[in-house]
């Protein structure tokens, strides 16, 4: 409201309540999310899945107010269905970089893997926004660099074992 130079109450009509108004904000940040996902996996080298996370994290790393708010749902109106559609197309982004690198995976070992994948990139992410803990972990000020060993970690783990 401040920026754009009206009183708090101006927005009401728009968003209806505080929950409506972050659920505008959660459902803007997915969908920069998926921007920054996909703008990394234009041309990656290395593959599209560690792409992907690198994405996940220069995002957090540059918007660590909509980042947090994305995934504080007890703010957040989950049956809206712009947000379910923005935070549904941000997953996708991932899931169809597991697909293109692991098309062997179906089913419930595509389920896991892909929980694998978020779960450390999204504390990775987490971790470094709010510091502290994470900081004593990597000393590298560069946050999404810092991320490439976990991120080969994370890729020689999800490998499909023989």
């Amino acid at each position: 409201a401040r920026r754009i130079g009206v009183s708090h109450a101006a927005l009401t009509p728009h968003f209806g309540d505080l929950r409506g108004l972050l659920t505008a904000f959660a459902t803007e940040a997915f969908e920069k999310l998926k921007l920054s996902m996909v703008t990394e996996m234009a041309g990656a080298p290395d593959g599209a899945l560690r792409a992907s996370g690198r994405g996940y994290i220069r995002f957090a790393m540059a918007n660590p107010g909509h980042f947090r708010t994305m995934f504080r749902t007890d703010h957040l109106d989950k049956a809206d269905p712009a947000l379910a559609a923005a935070a549904g197309a941000a997953f996708g982004v991932l899931k169809d970089a597991m697909a293109a690198e692991y098309p062997e995976l179906q089913g419930q070992a595509l389920a896991d893997h892909l929980a694998l994948a978020w779960s450390v990139v999204h504390g990775y992410a987490m971790l470094r926004v709010e510091g502290g803990a994470g900081d004593m972990l990597w000393a590298s000020t560069d946050k999404v660099a810092a991320a490439e060993p976990m991120l080969n970690l994370l890729h020689a783990a999800l490998a499909p074992r023989l």
